[in-house]
């Protein structure tokens, strides 16, 4: 069943569609009401309601807590079930609130790189991932479905948005996590499925050099 978040974020995204060219694969994978950890890559603030509009179920975003300092973001960001985590340090008060909407069936999602990255930080680059998102899933006894973003950093430069960028949500199939699996091998074996997504992708759409994911200062600065 559709609810707030999700309908928000086809709302957002349904007037400027024709404004991209969106390749969604793998969404099969994707519980349709079971609890689940969906764990992406993060490249852009475009990032949660394009995301959200391609899901088809509420995602139950951690975000920021830098972004709940001010009433009127933070009551936008209440209503669409997000909820804060202080990256800064190991927060349990998200801890906590994840396991709450893991138990009631929620989709939780995580841009597990713990920020926006690109090039040699990013997951889809090599980088390692931390063990966190991964550790929350083996606590609660839930599937991870992996999912990598493209495109959507491309929209920083307002000249994208007159020659309909190609973006791309590719949804792989769930890990399972086993309770006494090393969290560390479980983070590894994440970021390897999600190069394995990336691999897909460009062997099927032929991914440019300029398609993968860049910094907003780059792609301002581009041509």
């Amino acid at each position: 069943m559709s609810h707030l978040a999700y309908r928000l974020g086809r709302a957002i995204v349904f007037p400027f569609a024709a404004c991209f060219e969106i390749h969604v694969s793998g969404r099969h994978h994707l519980p349709a009401a079971a609890p689940c950890l969906l764990a992406a890559n993060h490249i852009s603030h475009f990032d949660p309601p394009l995301l959200s509009a391609q899901v088809g179920r509420d995602v139950d975003f951690m975000a920021s807590a830098e972004f709940f300092s001010h009433s009127v973001p933070r009551a936008i960001l209440t209503a669409l079930n997000a909820f804060p985590i202080d990256r800064s340090r190991r927060d349990l008060s998200a801890v906590k609130t994840s396991m709450t909407r893991l138990e009631r069936g929620r989709c939780v999602g995580v841009f597990v790189e713990g920020g926006i990255r690109h090039g040699a930080r990013s997951v889809l680059e090599g980088a390692p991932l931390g063990a966190g998102s991964t550790a929350l899933a083996q606590v609660a006894s839930v599937p991870i479905v992996p999912c990598v973003i493209l495109g959507t950093d491309q929209l920083y430069q307002w000249r994208a948005w007159f020659r309909r960028p190609r973006l791309f949500f590719a949804f792989g199939p769930p890990l399972h996590p086993q309770p006494d699996e090393d969290r560390r091998e479980l983070a590894r074996r994440l970021g390897g499925q999600m190069r394995t997504l990336l691999a897909g992708l460009r062997d099927r759409h032929g991914i440019t050099d300029q398609e993968l994911p860049r910094s907003a200062q780059e792609r301002w600065r581009e041509k």
